[in-house]
């Protein structure tokens, strides 16, 4: 039928497709022509454009995709179909009327038909109609039905029953393909299944017609069957329902060859769609018990984009949008998705755009049909240093001339090996060069050994150009290669150009690769010199360790008679293997399994190579479809390869090898693993397989292995954590004696000052940082001494370490407050006449307590138990940057503002008073004092929960007692508004005691007069005796009888009162002259006068002084004193 279709259809096929595509997608002609040619062999363009759509081509780095919007998939054919198109027809067979009939599409007359379905019996025996067609003026015209497992057909009075088809009708649950074709000319009639020709009939139904615009139903006579009852023949008066699944019906108007109806029946991407009628033409006329259901379930893959594939989807939307390259990674550079017919150019990795550095590849467009992206070569020179590229040509010409001396390799060697020590300048470019060559180099060897005429004269052979390598040459080359392959495995320096190495791993596998063609190439070179040239054996091995792997070849003998063992005890390998002190090959003597090959002496030639640590740069091949932890490498890597003479069967089962973990904290299901790996045309692939591996034994530190096949890098990989695993606590004790007594005299020195301060009512900014400085130390000690210890209580721990890590970061604010503080005042001091600037000090107080609050809740809201360190109570490890970047960076902060401060101090110190540059001094002592203290003391404390060490713990203890002393110090006892609130303290005092003494020598004066006035009375009554007057006598008995001034009645001291009277006098004498100024002359006075010994000379004579007195009376000592 297409070779029928081709010629009338070819200029509709092009129109519609054109018209169609190009308005939804606006592609160009070469795209018109490439959708004719894809639909040149379908009929596509007869399916409902309701269920069949073009695809909408996105480009992304992997390619081309399809995106046809919900509901419908890509077919990947260039066109995407409804889901519900692959669908089917449930009938169970019940009493109940179920069918579907053709809605709104009346059919013309057919002369000729083609109907293909797919059906699936249900039950045995089950008997009914799968299609029918009538009209109103013929009833009965056409049916096909299932009667006893075999097919009816009925045309018009004709009826065809085929029972050879008899054993495809079982309801086996398979789908079968059903196609039968018709035509009027000559009546012929052909029934397929599965694509076969099941069985056919001549002369039925022959000149005739079916009549146009009649009824088709599926699963039950029509329902002009129904109506005309009354006329049906006898064998249609009992309905029936047949219990079948029913999908993808098509009828065409002509009859289908063999070849396209087994097209039809592998078609998985349902691209042919009937002429007459379509499969989805029956979605509007279900009815009754019939269900549609999807997927039909007819194919096990249907859908999606294969290799395989006529055309694929990037091969389609190429042809739509243009040929594009695939991104690809190569060269350990990811080369992006590239328009075909252009060059991109790609940053060398390593290098920045300061460097100028490119890679080069050009993209060019395929000349087959779809016109499909492909890569050129990749240019890197660029990438690689001239030492590099220098080596790389040497060594490509070295491989390629076969007439070069073989004594030129080892200056190239020698050379090699020193040029790729392991160096940070190397560049993961410059890793996979140094690794092309050591390639290079085995393929010159492998060369030179594979061609060297072992017949020749030895002394021909060594006075010629020596083209050949002997046996020494050849051990030479093999220690000078195993030393490169030491330089460039990871580790010692290298590890930055490893790590950028990409595809990640697969440089790696190279270097590995190469090395098992070292060990082939060379154990047979061994072989040859025990065999043929009868050397030694001990003398023919070659041994050799470096600091990241270790190499043995042995020849052996197959009647040996003990088991190996690799490492031997007295090999020189053991300093490598420190920290694998486990790791160790067994090669039982059972090893060969043929015990005839024994008795043979048959040599062989085991070949052992460690290689230390790479776990971090072989990663599981898998590892982006998994979890990362899981089939890690956790051991180092084993190769053991035998060489025999001749291929003796061996028993794999007796090599046992051990490997020791290098991690053994929190692992789980350790497994066995072989090394295997394939070179493709963009590298290596490789895979860790763990086929028919036995895991014999393992331990908390090592598993012991083995495999059915030798002659791989072996090892194991684990999980890197463990379901079941608890870890175990480890509980921390940080406080002791010393650690107690350093806290309290801390946090005593602390709030001493501040209460201190308060005390005094200070006021200043500077007073008001120290007291908050003094309360943040205070309560940082009191609750990290109180707290760490609290293993125990959950709730109080948590609550400490909130409380100690708060505190802390409160002090290293409230210090970086100081910190800017002193800035403030030197500022100050400069620009104005005033020492000290006084200021709010709000934003001193959310800077030193608002802000570290904030880091603190952070971490413990966010990271919950994490955030608390499982053996103190105190901040996790894992977490300490959240708290501990914080700090650092009020560390920072507060030594550049003193480094600010400082630097404008000393630009401007000459112009500050004496007391502003004492002031500032003094300020930058306190600061230097005080962060060198709590940096220190902090310090211990972090270290000694880390190390647990005693020593740290005194330390802490020691910067403990020094911070707080310091504190105390600097804070209060040298701060200027202490001493002056002190000072003007005392001065108040000290004025008013002098108050109190002039009040006391107010009343001492009146009573001084008042004994003046009394001595001078006395005076007169002596005179008066003296003369002998009796008057006078009289008088004075007159005067002591009832006088007023007798001593019975006045209140003058007596003369027994005198000597304490006139010792009070000079008491406060004294003190008036210590007043004065004048003490000394007081006491001179007091003492003798100043004539007496030790005394002055003398300023006032007593006019008395041959009488008895004092050389000085009372008057004369209250004049002085006034």
């Amino acid at each position: 039928m297409v070779d029928q279709l081709k010629k009338p259809c070819s200029v509709m096929l092009l129109g519609v497709l054109t018209v169609f595509l190009g308005t939804l997608c606006g592609f160009s002609n070469a795209a018109r022509v490439e959708m004719e040619h894809l639909n040149e062999k379908n009929f596509t363009m007869y399916c409902d454009m309701r269920y069949y759509r073009v695809p909408y081509c996105k480009d992304s780095s992997s390619g081309y995709q399809c995106l046809c919007g919900p509901g419908f998939e890509y077919n990947a054919q260039g066109m995407c179909i409804a889901v519900s198109t692959n669908s089917r027809l449930e009938f169970d067979g019940g009493p109940k009327a179920q069918y579907a009939i053709l809605v709104g599409k009346p059919l013309r007359a057919l002369d000729s038909f083609t109907v293909t379905f797919w059906l699936r019996i249900k039950k045995r025996n089950s008997n009914g109609y799968i299609v029918s067609y009538s009209v109103r003026d013929h009833p009965n015209i056409f049916y096909m039905m299932l009667q006893d497992g075999k097919i009816k057909v009925k045309m018009y009075n004709e009826t065809f029953v085929s029972e050879r088809i008899r054993s495809f009708m079982e309801p086996d649950g398979k789908w079968r393909h059903v196609a039968f074709s018709w035509s009027s000319k000559g009546g012929n009639w052909v029934l397929h299944v599965d694509g076969a020709n099941a069985d056919r009939k001549v002369h039925f139904g022959s000149g005739l017609i079916l009549p146009a615009s009649g009824e088709t139903t599926l699963g039950a006579k029509s329902h002009h069957f129904i109506r005309e009852k009354k006329t049906l023949w006898l064998e249609d008066e009992a309905p029936q329902n047949l219990a079948m699944d029913l999908s993808h019906f098509n009828l065409w108007f002509n009859v289908l060859p063999t070849r396209e109806i087994r097209m039809i029946m592998k078609d998985c991407h349902l691209k042919y769609c009937g002429t007459a009628i379509r499969w989805t033409d029956f979605r509007d006329g279900t009815r009754g018990a019939v269900k549609l259901r999807w997927p039909s379930g007819v194919f096990n893959r249907c859908f999606g984009e294969w290799i395989d594939d006529e055309v694929t989807c990037d091969r389609y939307c190429s042809v739509i949008k243009g040929a594009r390259c695939r991104e690809e990674m190569i060269e350990n550079v990811r080369w992006p998705r590239t328009e075909a017919t252009t060059t991109v150019k790609v940053l060398c990795p390593g290098k920045t755009a300061l460097d100028a550095h490119y890679a080069n590849r050009s993209c060019h467009i395929t000349a087959s049909p779809g016109n499909k992206g492909k890569w050129g070569q990749p240019m890197i020179d660029e990438c690689l240093g001239a030492e590099t590229k220098t080596q790389l040509r040497h060594a490509e010409e070295l491989s390629k001339n076969k007439l070069t001396a073989y004594d030129l390799v080892f200056p190239f060697l020698s050379r090699l090996s020193e040029v790729t020590k392991p160096s940070n300048a190397h560049s993961p470019n410059d890793l996979a060069a140094y690794i092309k060559v050591t390639e290079f180099l085995l393929e010159f060897q492998e060369d030179r050994i594979r061609n060297r005429n072992w017949l020749v004269d030895r002394w021909q052979n060594e006075q010629s150009t020596k083209l050949y390598p002997n046996s020494t040459d050849v051990k030479v080359f093999m220690n000078q290669l195993m030393v490169i392959f030491n330089n460039l495995l990871p580790g010692q320096g290298n590890e930055q150009a490893w790590n950028l190495t990409k595809p990640f791993g697969q440089s790696l596998v190279h270097l590995l690769n190469i090395m098992v063609k070292f060990v082939d190439i060379h154990a047979g070179v061994l072989l040859r010199d025990v065999v043929v040239e009868r050397s030694s054996p001990h003398s023919t091995n070659f041994s050799l360790v470096m600091g990241k792997l270790a190499i043995n070849m042995e020849v052996h003998f197959s009647n040996h008679s003990h088991t190996l063992r690799y490492p031997k005890d007295d090999q020189s390998i053991q300093p490598l293997f420190h920290g694998y002190s486990e790791t160790r090959a067994i090669i039982k003597k059972s090893v060969w399994s043929n015990q005839s090959s024994l008795a043979k002496k048959r040599a062989f030639v085991v070949t052992t190579i460690f290689i230390s640590n790479v776990r971090e740069f072989l990663p599981n091949p898998y590892y982006e479809n998994k979890n990362p932890l899981e089939d890690n490498l956790n051991s180092a890597l084993y190769l053991i390869r035998f060489f025999p003479e001749d291929p003796t069967p061996m028993n794999s089962r007796s090599i046992v090898t051990t490997f020791s973990y290098l991690s053994t904290k929190n692992i789980s299901d350790a497994q066995c693993f072989r090394l295997q790996y394939e070179k493709i045309r963009k590298g290596f692939v490789w895979k860790f397989s763990k086929q028919d591996c036995v895991r014999l034994h393992h331990t908390i530190s090592r598993a012991m292995c083995t495999c059915p096949d030798s002659g791989f890098f072996y090892g194991v990989t684990t999980d890197m954590y463990d379901p079941n695993w608890v870890e175990e606590k480890v509980v921390i004790y940080f406080m002791n004696w010393a650690t107690y007594f350093g806290c309290a005299m801390s946090a005593l020195c602390s709030l001493l000052g501040f209460c201190i301060l308060v005390f005094l009512r200070t006021s200043s900014n500077t007073s008001t940082l120290h007291k908050n400085t003094a309360l943040a130390v205070g309560f940082a000690q009191l609750s990290l001494m109180c707290g760490i210890d609290l293993h125990e209580f959950l709730i109080p721990c948590r609550i400490f370490t909130i409380a100690t890590l708060y505190f802390i970061l409160c002090l290293f604010c409230w210090m970086c407050n100081q910190a800017f503080h002193i800035y403030s005042v030197v500022t100050y001091s400069v620009h104005n006449n005033d020492e000290i600037e006084e200021g709010s000090v709000i934003k001193f107080m959310i800077g030193g307590w608002v802000f570290p609050i904030l880091p603190v809740l952070v971490g413990a809201l966010t990271k919950g138990d994490k955030f608390f360190h499982k053996g103190a109570c105190f901040v996790s490890w894992d977490w300490f940057f959240i708290v501990g970047a914080p700090g650092i960076f009020v560390i920072f902060v507060t030594l550049l503002m003193k480094v600010i401060a400082l630097k404008e101090y000393m630009q401007s110190s000459y112009s500050l008073s004496e007391k502003g540059n004492k002031l500032v001094v003094n300020y930058m002592k306190a600061g230097r004092s005080q962060w060198g203290t709590v940096l220190a003391m902090y310090c211990c404390l972090l270290v000694a929960l880390r190390l647990e060490s005693t020593v740290l713990k005194f330390l802490f203890a020691i910067f403990s007692i020094l911070q707080g002393s310091s504190l105390l110090c600097f804070s209060v006892l040298m701060n200027d508004e202490v001493r002056n609130i002190l000072l003007n303290t005392y001065e108040g005092s000290k004025d008013k005691e002098e108050a109190g003494i002039i009040d006391e020598l107010a009343e001492l004066t009146h009573t001084q007069a008042q004994l003046a006035a009394h001595r001078k009375q006395s005076r007169q009554h002596s005179s008066y005796e003296k003369e002998g007057s009796f008057r006078a006598k009289g008088s004075l008995d007159h005067s002591h009888r009832g006088s007023p001034h007798s001593p019975q009645g006045s209140h003058a001291p007596s003369d027994v009162d005198a000597p304490h009277q006139k010792k009070r006098s000079q008491g406060m004498l004294h003190q008036i002259m210590d007043v004065l100024g004048q003490g000394d002359h007081a006491r001179a006075a007091s003492g003798g006068g100043f004539n007496a010994p030790g005394g002055g000379p003398r300023d006032v004579l007593d006019e008395n002084a041959g009488g008895g007195l004092s050389f000085l009376d009372d008057t004369a000592m209250m004049d002085t004193a006034i």
